[in-house]
């Protein structure tokens, strides 16, 4: 294969936002002849903070000349002790060495057309995405990334993501008002989804995908008596099920705010990771699944209208997730070897912020006590609920429901010690964000 050298990688860059904030600045940017190796050092003060970087080129924009990036997923393949898209601890001097022989491949740039963007971002402020792993083998240091292009390999095509690490979204919530439940969405329950504003007080991270039976055994939490859909081929990548709320977080000195007990699987995934995982509220869930204000009422998550009235096949809801037994977008990608399984998560599409499975599939536990009357707390954890002290809320539907139930605003509950075959849970982690 011709041998391509990319010439002329010179820029500093230096990005900070007031005195507080880490500060970094480039101080070079080399090409090697010979194995075409790009190393980038910088200095870094004011830490922690997290790490990343961006390769720009001259580009032509509406006719003036600009910075473009080469994009997210041309930004990959650097050697193992490279301090890039994690987390730095202290103030210092650090390199970068990418290859881009490997993820962007034939292509030249003149000398002086092209620069490194590095920049670090406060620990209340961290990039779109982190993956975390969940094997020591993996150097055990989370993953941050500005957004989903970056993702080695891609969110679907890295099996790792929904097996061996958990990759989660920010949600950009903090103080945004929004309209929680509906008016307009067929089969609401008017009295339990009364619409009103809410304000969420903090961002937050939510998983891509609902946690899967591998994940959940690599955190080394008891599977659950009774566990369904596990046949060989099928359990790696199929949302974990038929799970409490109490296998999730219960604490032996109560509830929230108290965190998980130490035997549940949030108690050992806090104790893995070092991070405060933990259910999402209801708020939380139902923002993060209709994607802020973005997604209008009447509608399913991705922003495509709710196109029945009765409880029948709905094209839209099909493209998103597992209901009444559907296939997928692509049938290779789903389980249809046993009558009722679940599906491998990511099977079917995205919501418009990226997120899967949040429509069917798997009921998922929150943290809040069940109230009928939502509006009661204006999306914030529900801590004084009447109706039980061991009823909490489940959102999202399942693959067995009533398409109705598996509506943006479509709510339900349990006894905390109750599991069932299509109860289940994503992830939240609120560590660090302000």
């Amino acid at each position: 294969m011709k041998k391509e050298i990319w010439m002329g990688c010179w820029l500093v860059a230096a990005l900070a936002l007031c005195a507080a904030d880490p500060v970094v600045s480039v101080t070079s940017m080399t090409q090697d002849a010979d194995t075409r190796a790009v190393t980038i050092s910088y200095t870094l003060a004011n830490t922690p903070a997290v790490v990343t970087l961006d390769i720009q080129t001259n580009a032509v924009v509406d006719g003036v000349e600009t910075w473009a990036s080469i994009g997210g997923a041309h930004i990959q393949n650097f050697d193992p002790d490279s301090v890039v898209f994690k987390k730095v601890a202290a103030d210092g001097d650090y390199t970068i060495v990418w290859h881009p022989d490997r993820s962007w491949p034939d292509n030249i740039v003149a000398d002086g057309g092209a620069r490194a963007v590095v920049t670090a971002w406060a620990m209340d402020d961290t990039p779109d995405y982190m993956a975390v792993p969940l094997l020591a083998s993996y150097g055990g240091e989370t993953e941050y990334y500005p957004d989903e292009t970056y993702l080695p390999q891609g969110i679907l095509g890295n099996v790792r993501y929904r097996t061996s690490m958990l990759v989660m979204r920010r949600i950009h919530a903090r103080n945004v008002p929004w309209t929680m439940g509906t008016v307009m969405e067929p089969g609401r329950n008017a009295s339990k989804e009364f619409p009103h504003t809410a304000m969420l007080t903090n961002d937050y991270y939510i998983g891509v995908f609902p946690i899967t039976q591998t994940q959940w055994s690599l955190v080394g939490a008891n599977y659950p008596y009774g566990n369904t859909f596990t046949n060989e081929g099928a359990r790696a990548m199929r949302p974990m099920n038929h799970i409490s709320r109490g296998n999730c977080r219960y604490n032996s000195k109560g509830d929230w705010p108290n965190p998980p007990g130490g035997s549940t699987f949030l108690g050992k995934l806090r104790s893995l990771t070092k991070l405060d995982f933990d259910l999402p509220t209801e708020g939380e869930w139902e923002f993060a699944c209709r994607a802020g204000g973005a997604i209008h009422d009447g509608c399913w998550n991705d922003g495509s209208g709710i196109l029945v009235t009765t409880d029948a096949e709905d094209a839209n809801l099909n493209r998103l997730g597992r209901n009444k037994y559907n296939g997928g977008l692509n049938n290779s990608d789903v389980l249809v070897d046993e009558d009722g399984a679940t599906a491998i998560v990511g099977s079917y599409a995205p919501n418009a912020w990226g997120l899967y499975d949040m429509h069917g599939n798997v009921w998922e536990w929150c943290l809040d006590w069940h109230s009928t009357d939502i509006s009661a707390y204006g999306g914030l954890i529900c801590t004084n609920c009447t109706l039980s002290s061991t009823e909490f809320s489940l959102r999202g539907g399942c693959g067995a429901t009533a398409l109705f139930n598996n509506r943006v605003s479509g709510r339900s509950s349990s006894p905390s010690n109750t599991s069932n075959p299509w109860y289940g849970v994503r992830v939240v982690c609120r560590a660090g964000l302000k």
